[in-house]
């Protein structure tokens, strides 16, 4: 086959010359009817035309070659496209801004679900693939996309969208539309998308890319196709602005049941007057002027009849509002004025926020046995979707729903302040309303696993007020959790974490820990079970497994999630920062510290604990400067003052550090304080007073024993300066944990016992230090010396050779040599003296011991030559001659007789 006259028709397909090609196949096929690569390139070009269902049929001629394969695999992926209702082409030119617009059309609803998305890429970056991959996203991309579009992909139904490069959408405005109008969503700037919308049953995508036309020339041939297959064009609109919000998108509804609440409506209402754009009330039966006030404050007022069912009236409340987010609140809440200007803040951001909600943290005030605040981040705000609805019947809420959508939740951190719980009487009353709710459900269900785990909690919230039943709440959470089905991880895991706290309240730290991993298991984002779990350690003293389990929470849990579950005022932080404290990881534990929420830096005076992490550390400056700050928020702190002290004492400000012990004092008579004092008195030779407040210390309420022993240890010091043995020696024994002195203990009880002159306590003691610091050099060289004082030389040698084992050392080998040679053991001796010499060949001491040593053992030769090497160093060493002069006589004396 003419292989010029293939080339050819590959170039009139490529360039848009589709009947020339037609023509050409046709005339060759004449001759070859059943060739199959001119039958390859006939069915390329019907997909080209847009004609699927024609190639489908060539290529069925021609299975089994290779070169088809390509059309086959094209043909299968437009079909694919019929599994969609919709299918978008993307083209990009700028890569990740694009990508970014096209997000933020799939969550504000522009675009539809259950969509394929074509991108259009030569070569797409990790960050569009990763991209893809994580929205699940079925994309085709590379060379093959650019196939489809030249080979004019045709959608049999449903409508298209093209996404052209932004730097021709000014120039597709201009020709298109006017007569036409197209579906084309871009961006001709980064604040402006250009959006429109396109109805039609054929919309043949071809042209646009022509690569023999200009793009002028390409329009107009776009528009030929266009008039060609009578395709229905209509304009819909052009939206604004990178997010496409409009002045609508931040507008707020505000939705409340209320009932007999009219000495609270009013102060909720004007809270939040100004910050909401409509107030929805509905009554559920009052019989006071609770809808008399709403009205008077703007409120639009609802009626309905009370069901014994939340979520049926909240859900009736949230459809009588008209924009696109709502808000709820109870009438005994209310937002301070403090925090008004951040919601109206908050509340511009929202045309651009990709939440679906938002939790908020709900501060209430528990009167009675506790007096205290409770926090609880409740999902307040979400968007006005047709598919977000309470569930529940009690304990009602939004984040199953926005589970379901799959949604983001974000957090607001302007507090809600909650006033249901400030009287005992009223908040046991809706703890009694709420649990005949739940157990009238029980009747109606009596395996309802939700209505089981909300009553157990309910028990266990009772017994924290002295009045309930844990041991109901135990049963009621456990017989939940056996029936749960275990696709439904919100509930399941919130019965497990329940049960957990249970066991945490009650000290049973292990069983806390292993119900609050099981609520994790199954729902990693469940933050209060990681508390639990975490603060279970920390009580049992396991701090490295309790930092673990912190940095873990930190990686793991995704607070945006709708499974997020928050029970209590709980900041991970604060407690991975003492984690840290306690292993002595100070480092860390500042940065948490400093990372900690103001509210949980208020409440546990986080000052102080960074102050005492830098005095560890040694950076003192740092130390005093945090410490100040503990004092100013609260000038009585005991410890921080007395810290302070101990700061000053490290540089030694005595003056200064005095000042901080007597504050101290003067805040509660502290054992650490006056230790501080006894200690700077003790540093200035002022002994009569350091032994008065040394004793203060040991006297102290509760003492710690560890200053206990050390103020023993002070005074026993103290009476040995003072010659006082006895009372010295009775301070010393008192000690129980030598440890906590150290070695200075050891050293102290050596120099009082060898001063009484207790020779056999001095060889105990120094045996019972070398028991604590077993190869201690001072320890094992003053043990070594007091067995030779006392005569006792075998052990004396075992101990230094024990030593030279250590310390390779020329005193240590002449010391064993001299005790060997005490002995009688002359060998032992001459080996150590031998090696001496070789370091220290010009020691003539060594020379003369050597020879007395060879001589002793009757070598007279080897200790005369000995003896004359000392006299080659010095002539006139008298010790030297004298030994000599004795080896002569001796070896002369036969011959004399």
């Amino acid at each position: 086959m003419d292989k010029e006259k293939i080339l050819r028709i590959s170039e009139e397909i490529d360039t848009g010359l589709y009947e020339k090609a037609k023509e050409r196949i046709f005339s060759l096929l004449k001759d070859s009817p059943g060739d199959p690569f001119l039958l390859n390139k006939l069915a390329t070009l019907y997909l080209y035309l847009g004609d699927v269902k024609i190639a489908k049929k060539i290529l069925s001629k021609i299975e089994g070659h290779s070169f088809s394969e390509k059309n086959i695999e094209i043909i299968k992926k437009i079909e694919d496209c019929g599994k969609y209702p919709y299918t978008f082409l993307i083209f990009i030119e700028n890569e990740k801004n694009t990508i970014n617009i096209w997000k933020n059309l799939i969550k504000n609803k522009v675009l539809p679900k259950n969509s394929q998305y074509f991108f259009l890429f030569l070569s797409p970056s990790s960050y569009t693939i990763s991209f893809l991959k994580k929205y699940k996203i079925p994309s085709i991309f590379g060379h093959d996309l650019v196939d489809l579009i030249n080979r004019g992909f045709i959608e049999k139904r449903g409508s298209k969208t093209i996404f052209i490069p932004s730097s021709l959408l000014k120039e597709v405005k201009k020709e298109l539309l006017s007569p036409f109008n197209l579906f084309v969503i871009g961006e001709i700037d980064k604040d402006n998308i250009l959006g429109f919308s396109l109805d039609s049953s054929l919309f043949p995508i071809v042209g646009i890319l022509r690569r023999d036309l200009d793009f002028r020339e390409s329009i107009g041939e776009y528009r030929k196709r266009i008039e060609k297959h009578k395709i229905k064009i209509n304009y819909i609109e052009i939206k604004k602005k990178l997010e496409l919000e409009s002045p609508e998108d931040a507008k707020i509804s505000l939705c409340m049941i209320v009932k007999n609440e009219e000495e609270n409506i009013e102060r909720c209402l004007i809270s939040v007057k100004g910050l909401v754009d409509e107030m929805i009330v509905l009554d559920t039966g009052s019989t006071d002027n609770t809808p008399d006030i709403a009205k008077r404050l703007g409120a639009k007022v609802f009626y309905s009849k009370w069901r014994d069912d939340f979520s049926l009236a909240r859900n009736e409340s949230i459809s009588h509002a008209r924009y696109p987010w709502i808000f709820w609140l109870d009438a005994d809440d209310y937002i301070k004025e403090e925090d008004r200007e951040d919601f109206l803040k908050f509340k511009k951001t929202l045309p651009k926020t990709k939440y679906m909600a938002f939790r908020m943290p709900t501060l209430s005030i528990r009167k009675g046995i506790f007096n205290k605040k409770d926090v609880n981040y409740l999902t307040r705000i979400f968007r006005n979707h047709p598919e977000i609805k309470f569930e529940g019947r009690i304990h009602e809420q939004v984040l199953f729903s926005i589970a379901r959508l799959k949604g983001k939740v974000g957090t607001l951190d302007i507090p809600i302040y909650h006033t249901g719980y400030e009287d005992p009487g009223t908040l046991k009353k809706k703890r009694e309303r709420n649990k005949k709710l739940l157990e009238k459900a029980l009747e109606d269900d009596p395996k309802n696993p939700i209505f089981l785990t909300y009553l157990g909690r309910t028990y266990m919230e009772e017994w924290f007020d002295s009045k309930g039943d844990i041991e109901k709440a135990e049963k009621f959470l456990k017989k939940a959790i056996s029936i749960f089905p275990s696709e439904e991880i919100n509930y399941l895991s919130y019965a497990y974490l329940n049960l957990s706290l249970i066991y945490y309240h009650t000290k049973r730290f292990e069983d806390a820990i292993k119900y609050a991993k099981k609520a994790i298991d199954i729902n990693k984002d469940i933050e209060s079970a990681y508390e639990v779990w975490g603060r279970s350690l920390i009580y049992l003293r396991r701090f490295r497994d309790a930092e673990k389990v912190f940095l873990e929470l930190e990686k793991n849990v995704d607070r945006e999630s709708p499974s997020y579950i928050k029970i209590s005022d709980f900041d991970y932080r604060y407690f991975l920062a003492i984690s840290q404290f306690n292993i002595e990881k100070y480092r860390d534990a500042i940065e948490n510290f400093k990372r900690v929420s103001v509210v949980k830096r208020e409440e546990e005076n986080i000052d102080f604990f960074i102050g005492i992490a830098y005095y560890k550390l040694k950076e003192y400056e740092d130390a005093i400067s945090y410490l100040k700050r503990s004092i100013e928020k609260n000038p009585t702190h005991y410890d921080s003052w007395n810290n302070l002290g101990n700061v000053y004492m490290a540089i030694n400000k005595y003056e200064k550090a005095k000042k901080c012990y007597i504050k101290a004092l003067n805040i509660k008579k502290g054992q650490e304080a006056y230790f501080g004092l006894a200690n700077i008195y003790y540093i200035r030779d002022d002994y009569k007073k350091a032994k008065e407040y040394f004793l203060y210390s040991i006297e102290s309420h509760h003492p710690k024993r560890e200053l206990v022993e050390r103020a023993y240890f002070y005074l026993a010091n103290i009476y040995f300066i003072e010659k006082d043995y006895s009372n010295s020696k009775k301070y010393l024994e008192k000690i129980e944990n030598v440890k906590i002195i150290g070695r200075d203990y050891f050293l102290l009880f050596y120099d009082l016992l060898n001063t009484i002159g207790e020779k056999e306590g001095v060889l105990k003691k120094l045996a019972e230090a070398l028991t604590y610091y077993e190869y201690d050099i001072e320890f094992m060289e003053l043990f070594a010396n007091e067995l030779e004082h006392q005569g006792k030389i075998p052990e004396a040698i075992s101990v230094w050779e024990e030593l030279f084992k250590i310390k390779n050392d020329i005193e240590i080998m002449y010391k064993l040599g001299i005790l060997y040679a005490k002995i009688g053991a002359f060998h032992n001796a001459i080996d150590y003296f031998e090696k001496i010499i070789e370091k220290k060949p010009n020691d003539i001491r060594l020379y003369n011991d050597l020879g007395v040593f060879y001589g002793l053992i009757g070598n007279f030769e080897k200790a005369k030559n000995f003896f004359y090497q000392a006299l080659k160093l010095d002539p006139n060493n008298r010790t030297a001659k004298s030994n000599l002069d004795k080896i002569i006589f001796e070896e002369n004396k036969e011959n004399l007789h």
